[in-house]
């Protein structure tokens, strides 16, 4: 509990520093900014996936690790990583003449340094899941994103524009490798086993697998936006994403760092498997329901007052993206537990099917507009939660009548909630007002409700809290006589 606490913390530490410069920029910025950095981003995800994960989850959910294994994957990593960006660098001209954008060409060229930092960076928070030093992670993360988010601020100030982001993007990375590397007191030799790569290749290339196909039929969707469409319409469809994913990467990722290594821990152990997976979906439902239903309800007048009425297109795909983040309660835990169990054909098979179905609805809605794709997001939610309850039940037999059973009480709770925040728009409209009224009212009735049934998650919740409570005025009171 205490390693998902810390991870927790560098999380909300992070993404609180990043929500409010992301406010800052879109105030200082045009969306057509926002455009120009998302298309170099389609290039820079695909190619981060071949060092983002692979080696860095095979050593994870290999059972015994040395500094030889550790190593290896390092330099193995950075040279991938290096041999990407010289391909991206080169290549920079035929992205710019696709996009019909000239500037593309410089700015894929120094954002693409992204790659090599990642490389890095993947080993090194290897490192820290196998070893739980996320406390450690906590410091160096906050740090970094800091100082990355003045600097990127100062630049929008100053009217860099564009290269704001640039600078932002590139400093975090950079940072973050610098600050563990003190943090962690730990540096790879220069050696390579390549007896020990191969170890880790068959899970690492099946996962990897997986990766380049989920990253590459999202990053489809992206090349379709931006390309069919404007460079402010990706900004628009993107921001949308973002206040979802922000949210839902608090918990999501923290709590996965954590789960991974510890249901690695449990692959021999099935029935313990099934219950921590069931405690996890249990518990991010309770959470991930409510925070997107409320989100999606009160998106209009929080993007009006936060990003000024400029942003507004933007609502319809936040609302829609909130429906499929909110499925990731499901998803989040089972991928760990099929990750710790080193299933790696199962994973690639659930990914192959889920993509296939994706890319073919993808391809059908580009004809029909923007609203479409929005549609589309909906319609790949379904198909990706459908997959991921088939994929938990052949793997430790968890039924479907279970899974149902699982998210039975936040789905109501969040229904309830809604019923009763949703008709203040039309009460109230003043958008300060109606803001602060639908967040308040949400929080109550959610709470509220959960506390009069005893919604387990809660008690538990509760239950910890108090336990936390108690020991640190037990430590005051020791500290004190």
């Amino acid at each position: 509990m205490l390693n998902f606490i810390w991870k927790f913390l560098e999380r909300i530490g992070s993404q609180l520093v990043s929500f409010i410069v992301s406010i800052i920029l879109a105030r200082l910025l045009l969306p057509k900014d926002y455009g120009v950095i998302a298309v170099v981003t389609i290039f820079v995800t695909i190619a981060d996936v071949f060092v983002n994960v692979g080696l860095g989850s095979a050593l994870i959910q290999k059972k015994e690790v040395d500094e030889l294994d550790y190593s290896s994957a390092f330099m193995c990593n950075l040279g991938l990583g290096t041999l990407l960006y010289i391909l991206i660098f080169f290549c920079s001209p035929l992205i710019a003449k696709w996009f019909e954008m000239p500037e593309l060409v410089s700015i894929t060229r120094v954002l693409g340094t992204q790659v090599i930092f990642a490389s890095v960076l993947s080993i090194q928070n290897s490192y820290i899941s196998k070893n739980r030093l996320f406390k450690k992670n906590f410091l160096a993360t906050l740090f970094a994103t800091i100082f990355s988010a003045i600097l990127g601020i100062a630049m929008a100030y100053l009217k860099f524009g564009v290269w704001a982001l640039v600078a932002q993007q590139l400093s975090l990375s950079l940072l973050s490798i610098v600050c563990l590397t003190i943090s962690l007191k730990w540096f790879p030799k220069f050696n390579v086993s390549f007896k020990r790569i191969k170890t880790l290749l068959p899970f690492g290339f099946k996962i990897l697998a997986t990766g380049l196909i989920d990253v590459g039929v999202r990053e489809t969707r992206q090349i379709i936006v931006g390309k069919k469409y404007t460079a402010s319409d990706l900004a628009y469809y993107n921001k949308g994403a973002n206040f979802p994913q922000l949210i839902v990467a608090n918990l999501n990722m923290p709590l996965r760092a954590v789960l991974f290594p510890s249901m690695a821990d449990l692959q021999d152990k099935k029935e313990q498997l099934l219950n921590t997976t069931r405690t996890a979906i249990r518990f991010l439902a309770f959470l991930y329901f409510p925070m997107m239903a409320g989100l999606a309800i009160i998106a209009k007048p929080f993007i009006s007052l936060l990003l000024t009425d400029a942003w507004l297109p933007c609502v319809l795909y936040l609302q829609v993206y909130c429906f499929e983040y909110a499925t990731w309660s499901l998803q989040g835990p089972v991928e760990c537990m099929l990750k710790g169990l080193g299933a790696g054909s199962l994973i690639l098979v659930s990914e192959i099917i889920r993509k296939s179905g994706a890319l073919l609805i993808v391809f059908v809605a580009m004809f029909f507009g923007m609203e479409a794709m929005a549609i589309a997001v909906l319609a790949t939610a379904f198909l990706n939660d459908f997959v991921y309850r088939c994929a938990g039940k052949i793997a430790i037999s968890y039924s479907f009548k279970e899974q149902v059973k699982d998210i039975c009480g936040p789905i109501l709770l969040t229904i309830a909630m809604t019923c009763a925040v949703y008709p203040l728009k039309f009460i109230l409209f003043n958008n300060w007002a109606l803001l602060f009224s639908q967040v308040i009212l949400a929080i109550v009735v959610y709470i509220g409700l959960a506390y009069i049934t005893k919604n387990r998650e809660l008690c538990v919740g509760l239950s910890i809290v108090k336990k936390l409570f108690k020991k640190s005025n037990k430590n005051k009171f020791e500290t004190t006589k």
